[in-house]
């Protein structure tokens, strides 16, 4: 490492950057030739970093690259963010790792095991999908066509039936037509995505992508996005309301509103109000949910023999 590790976030989390770079080279991103091709950061130099954030503190880690699921194949050959997950696992003071940015054609079967049996590893995965059209997917230089997007999706809820995919659209890429959004809105109600990011295509100068026929109206990418984002957040709702009655750890990152109120997250990235008292902010604690709502959850504590420390 060059230099002491600067905390930009709270405490007791922490971004950990697993890699720099992408070799993916989808049409429509500019990343490539602005940061170069996919290089990993050694795994010594991974878990010194790891280790030093415990001793500050940090309790949840999230794992990011521009392609987390790449991470070794560069500098050993082959895919090792399983691996490095069993590394950062027997850390202590590290509770929670989070994966962000994964490439379905590169989750291993290693990868899902070793998520569904390491504890400390979140049941939360994101898949940038960006779309559900084969015609599409090739345009865009992706990787994975829709069914393989799926099998790996079934491969990673057999294992773990609780996990959260996130996932990412873009709507209204050039030549896309009605019929093609509606793919991306078939899988949204097949696989069930309960948390999503969508856009509209925008050009990015010097992408092939901005050079395309066919790019569609920004009349047309608006009602589009509006579509599905609405799809989007009735399934937020459906599984916040499935979280009621269930209980969960929960960690806590800030005051709420009222007094005696904190608010925390949930392993999916749920935020979730609570009466409970300030000394447990930065900690995780158990928590039964009582209500639901779209953007957000209610809850209560169900004992004090909590995970804080």
């Amino acid at each position: 490492m060059c230099g002491e590790r600067v905390l930009t976030t709270p405490d007791y989390w922490a971004y950990l950057k697993i890699a720099e770079g992408c070799s993916n080279c989808c049409t429509y991103c500019a990343i490539p030739s602005i940061r170069g091709a996919f290089r990993s950061r050694g795994e010594e130099s991974i878990v010194e970093e790891a280790k030093t954030l415990a001793e500050q503190g940090v309790k949840e880690l999230v794992l990011i690259a521009q392609d987390v699921s790449s991470y070794g194949i560069d500098l050993y050959g082959e895919y090792r963010l399983a691996h490095l997950l069993n590394l950062l696992c027997g850390i202590d003071g590290i509770e929670w790792i989070r994966l962000l940015y994964c490439y379905p054609d590169k989750i291993t079967d290693e990868l899902i095991d070793t998520m569904a049996s390491q504890p400390k590893v979140l049941h939360y995965i994101d898949l940038p999908l960006q779309h559900a059209d084969d015609s599409i997917l090739k345009a865009m230089n992706r990787h994975s066509s829709a069914e393989e997007t799926r099998e790996v999706i079934r491969k990673l809820r057999e294992r773990m039936p609780d996990i959260v995919i996130r996932t990412t659209f873009i709507v209204g890429f050039p030549g896309e037509s009605d019929e093609d959004f509606e793919q991306t809105l078939d899988i949204v109600r097949r696989v069930g995505y309960i948390q999503a990011f969508s856009f509209k295509y925008s050009k990015r100068p010097g992408t092939p992508a901005a050079l395309m026929p066919e790019q569609v109206e920004e009349k047309i990418k608006r009602q589009r996005l509006d579509i599905l984002q609405e799809l989007l957040s009735g399934m937020q709702l459906k599984f916040n309301r499935e979280c009621l009655g269930k209980t969960m750890p929960v960690l806590f990152e800030y005051k709420g509103r009222r007094a005696g109120q904190l608010v925390g997250r949930t392993p999916y990235m749920q935020n979730i109000h609570v009466e409970i008292g300030k000394e447990f902010l930065n900690q995780i604690v158990d928590i039964k949910v009582t209500e639901a709502a779209t953007s957000s959850l209610s809850g209560a504590c169900t004992t004090l023999n909590n995970k804080a420390s």
